[in-house]
């Protein structure tokens, strides 16, 4: 089927917002008939370093290494024959959380200043920035941040269409804004990004500051967690009811990575730029899958702490995040017998909302 200029014309306006041109330039060649629309990306931002190894960054879920000790207690779940160890905040009682048969985790990002949530200008050409002024998004975008720069570029990007919503200020006071979204998502007929960046827990800016553990702090932690999860668990549940779990992704990202130094009397950490994952949840997505592969020992702390803390092997970074996006909100060439393949390094698009994981597991890679 030859291409028409008029879809051309439409992905030239509406992708070039989440593409740079070398990107640009190798999609151009893929375009067919669109037969599904892109997705809804609900983006939780942490702003600064949260120790999400009490959470969601997975370093041994397959237990190869004995020796790399888990911050808090593991249990093994099944799914599919096979067996991981997870923290047990992801369970109650017995009972696995639903969420983690639609779970992806990348592991092993490595950024620099600007931060992953951010979308700098200086990212994007000035031919390529002069063609998007003035030009209408087909794709909806709400955030709640006090950042007004951040605000300021993404509505340089995006276009006019970009509103600021006010989508709550405490910490997991933005499902309600989520909820609140949900009939306007669910009558949408083009994709729509909601971008939450948090810093609030028991103060402005929590997650930056605190670098030292105590047991209490850990417990609070955990306890900020099992809400964070359960939280999630009913956004989930109306997303199914507006039947648009399928057609979502949460995506979980932060600032910084936070590795632990030290254990004992107190557990001590550092922030760096490497070792940053990202997590997603979908109904198109089968898992729980870990992908990204990471170092045994951590180049700087294998003589006082050993084990890897999600030092990566695979050069990703806060680009291809954003081809992620681009990927899931401006796809275009789905086909009923061939799929679009994707320029992001761990998901191809199917027909109808289904996703395909390019990634084999993630392993711990002797040194």
């Amino acid at each position: 089927m030859s291409h028409n200029p008029i879809n051309r014309r439409h992905f030239l306006q509406s992708g070039l917002k989440g593409l740079t041109a070398l990107q640009l330039s190798s999609l151009l060649g893929c375009l067919k008939p669109q037969k599904t629309p892109g997705f809804h990306i609900f983006w939780h931002h942490w702003e600064g370093a949260p120790l999400r190894a009490f959470f969601d960054l997975w370093i041994d879920p397959y237990n190869h290494h004995p020796k790399i000790e888990p911050l808090v207690p593991q249990r093994k779940v099944s799914f599919y024959n096979q067996s991981l160890s997870v923290p047990e905040l992801w369970l109650k009682g017995n009972r696995p959380s639903p969420l983690l048969k639609k779970f992806l985790s990348i592991r092993g990002l490595s950024t620099k200043s600007p931060h992953l949530k951010q979308c700098r200008m200086e990212w994007f050409s000035q031919d390529l920035l002069s063609q998007l002024r003035g030009v209408d998004s087909p794709i909806s975008f709400s955030w709640s941040s006090s950042q007004e720069n951040l605000a300021k570029t993404y509505r340089q990007i995006l276009g006019p269409q970009g509103e600021i919503k006010d989508l709550g200020g405490q910490p997991l006071s933005f499902l309600k804004g989520w909820h609140k979204l949900l009939n306007d998502v669910q009558r949408a007929k083009h994709p729509s990004i909601h971008l939450v960046v948090d810093n609030r827990y028991k103060s402005n800016g929590y997650f930056e500051s605190i670098s030292t553990f105590s047991e209490k702090d850990i417990e609070e932690q955990q306890d900020y967690y099992r809400q964070f999860i359960q939280g999630l668990e009913g956004f989930v549940t109306d997303l199914q009811k507006y039947d648009l779990y399928d057609k979502s992704i949460i995506l979980l990202t932060s600032d910084r990575s936070r590795v632990p130094t030290q254990r004992q009397p107190v557990l001590e950490t550092e922030t760096l730029w490497q070792g940053l994952n990202i997590s997603l949840l979908s109904g198109a997505i089968k898992g729980p899958v870990i992908l990204g592969h990471l170092a045994k020992e951590h180049p700087r702390y294998s003589e006082n702490y050993p084990g890897t803390w999600g030092h990566g092997l695979s050069h990703w970074g806060p680009a291809h995040v954003h081809q992620l996006l681009a990927d899931l909100c401006w796809s275009t060439g789905y086909t009923e017998s061939k799929s679009w393949v994707s320029e992001n390094p761990w998901i191809d698009l199917k027909p109808y909302h289904s996703l395909y994981i390019k990634e084999g597991p993630g392993q711990i890679i002797d040194s």
